[in-house]
């Protein structure tokens, strides 16, 4: 079984190739630049994105701190696998994931995130 940091990257692989027209166009992730952090559990995974291009994927968080991102239970990361519905996942109501960091960027950038979270779900 891939480990989380295998799937990221594999995330990496399909944002700059297949995907890299529909992220950077349609979901705004060309305006994406800064470090965007996501927490799994304990487990800490920090993307690094320049215009929209993910040049970079890391274990932790950086020494700056988190910029923005999502974080939560496995739980909640687990029941996003199964709905894809991002909104629905960081919703006080009904998720149990949060945004992280700088609010002002993560909503900015809220777009991006989504996008990158379904991505995401498609991989695991």
């Amino acid at each position: 079984m891939p480990t989380m940091k295998e799937k990221l990257l594999k995330v990496q692989k399909i944002i700059n190739g297949e995907k890299e027209d529909e992220f950077k166009n349609k979901c705004y992730g060309q305006y994406l630049s800064g470090d965007v952090t996501f927490t799994f559990g304990s487990e800490s995974y920090t993307m690094t994105f320049l215009k929209g291009a993910l040049i970079e994927v890391m274990d932790g968080v950086n020494l700056t701190g988190i910029e923005m991102g999502v974080i939560g239970p496995q739980e909640g990361w687990q029941e996003l696998y199964a709905h894809k519905n991002f909104s629905r996942a960081i919703g006080p109501m009904h998720g149990k994931l949060r945004l992280q960091g700088n609010m002002v960027k993560c909503m900015g950038n809220l777009n991006p995130l989504g996008y990158i979270a379904r991505v995401l779900c498609g991989v695991v």
